[in-house]
């Protein structure tokens, strides 16, 4: 339309059209194949040309040699909603994802299930080599998020693309990522790779400066992928603690049976964790507890047992990738509870001194005390349950008398008003939920 009037209007113009979606190449002629996120280079390219005062024929010709030499595709885990239809254009599966979005809304090409989660990795490669073809030696690549994508999402992407094309030996000569051409809510990416081989002026173009404030700065990959890849030569590697040569002793094997059982407890309770920490908290501390247990039972045949001071330094060590706050007091816990078992005694006051070890030193890293709503609400109820006991007292009698503290101390956390940590945040509203970390201490000593 804008052509025709231009032209009545004695208005020189040349139109060109850009076909860079490759995922209907098998259902539609290529000349007919639409435009989507690979629009946005020619644009730029068209747009730098035309601030440099070149001519019509020169802008069009330009033009058309990226339309020549951009392909794209685009996938996404949900659809959009166009305002004025009220719903959803259409659905996508659990589990699934689209591939071969148009930017309109409309449906993809196919969808693929991952019936085993989806897999970020997985879904990039596939839409790599459809993309990347033996012509590809040195391109640019643009990033595009198709509306809701996290940053970070984003970013997981342009990692195993940088990846992926440094192993099949292509340069990536700009990288550009930003939201660029989307549809509305969609959640998903489209890749776009433009095929600069020997012709360097189009990178130029793109490179241009512009007052444009949505066009984002490109990185530049292929300077030195070493530099986008972490390499660390210093990488942490546990320290050996001197696996038992001999066999283990039977107070050894109880406790790697008690490890053992109480990872396996917290891991079948993560998702409860989870949603105790959801509630008052930033929702992650069973994943993040899940996570560290099997760290451990990973690494439990190689704790030295017969040496109970090592065994828990070993723990500690096996417990570094547990994250947020609770992971740091449980590997001081573990640390200072370690520190009892050093001259080689493994009464029930050994124990017992563990316990106060471990718990000062949560105490210290987070200055929280009892009654503030955290882990302590059931650590501190047990050490005065059990130094009320006699020293005399059978293992079972001790540890049924510590799991009656812990879980009383765990459930009156539920009437708590959090002083402490982020569920501090929630005042008044944190009333009414048992705190995570008590009820994880609770879980642990009744899974012993």
């Amino acid at each position: 339309m804008a052509q025709e009037i231009c032209a009545k209007d004695g208005i020189d113009i040349k139109m060109v059209i850009v076909r860079d979606d490759i995922a209907l190449l098998d259902r539609v002629e290529e000349k007919r194949s639409r435009g989507i996120a690979g629009t946005v280079l020619v644009h730029k390219i068209a747009g730098a040309l035309a601030k440099q005062g070149k001519s019509l024929e020169e802008i069009a010709e330009a033009a058309n040699n990226a339309i020549q030499n951009v392909r794209t595709m685009g996938v996404a885990l949900s659809p959009c909603t166009v305002p004025a239809a009220g719903s959803a254009s259409f659905s996508i599966p659990q589990d699934s994802v689209s591939f071969g979005l148009g930017i309109h809304g409309e449906a993809g090409h196919h969808e693929k299930s991952y019936p085993g989660g989806l897999n970020s990795d997985s879904i990039v490669s596939e839409v790599l080599d459809a993309l990347i073809t033996e012509n590809h030696k040195s391109v640019v690549i643009l990033l595009n998020n198709l509306g809701t994508t996290t940053f970070m999402e984003v970013a997981i992407v342009a990692r195993k693309i940088v990846s992926y094309l440094g192993e099949k030996g292509i340069k990536i000569l700009a990288f550009f990522q930003g939201p660029l051409m989307t549809a509305l809510e969609m959640a998903g990416i489209s890749i776009s790779v433009l095929n600069v081989g020997e012709n360097k002026a189009a990178l130029d173009l793109l490179l241009e400066p512009t007052s444009v404030r949505a066009w984002p700065l490109p990185t530049f990959p292929n300077a030195s992928l070493d530099t986008y890849i972490l390499k660390n030569p210093t990488s942490y590697v546990r320290p050996e603690f001197g696996k038992d040569e001999e066999s283990i002793s039977e107070q050894g094997k109880t406790l790697q049976k008690v490890i053992k059982h109480v990872c396996e407890s917290l891991i079948t309770n993560s998702t409860t964790l989870n949603d105790l920490d959801q509630a008052i908290g930033d929702g992650d501390m069973g994943i993040n507890i899940k996570k560290a247990c099997e760290d451990v039972l990973s690494e439990l045949d190689d704790f030295p047992f017969n040496n109970f001071n090592k065994t828990f330094i070993a723990l500690t060590y096996s417990l570094r990738h547990y994250g947020g706050s609770s992971g740091i007091f449980f590997s001081t816990f573990f640390s200072r509870f370690a520190d009892a078992f050093k001259e080689g005694s493994s009464d029930a006051t050994t124990w017992i001194t563990a316990l106060e070890h471990g718990t000062k030193g949560i105490q210290e890293k987070g200055g929280a005390k009892q009654g503030d709503k955290t882990m302590l609400d059931a650590l501190l109820p047990v050490i005065a349950a059990l130094k009320q006991q006699s020293s005399d007292d059978s293992a079972e009698s001790l540890i049924t008398v510590a799991v009656k503290a812990a879980e009383e101390g765990a459930k009156e956390t539920e009437n708590m008003k959090s002083k402490a940590g982020r569920s501090e945040y929630y005042g008044e509203k944190s009333k009414g939920f048992a705190d995570p970390g008590a009820y994880a201490v609770s879980l642990a000593l009744k899974a012993v």
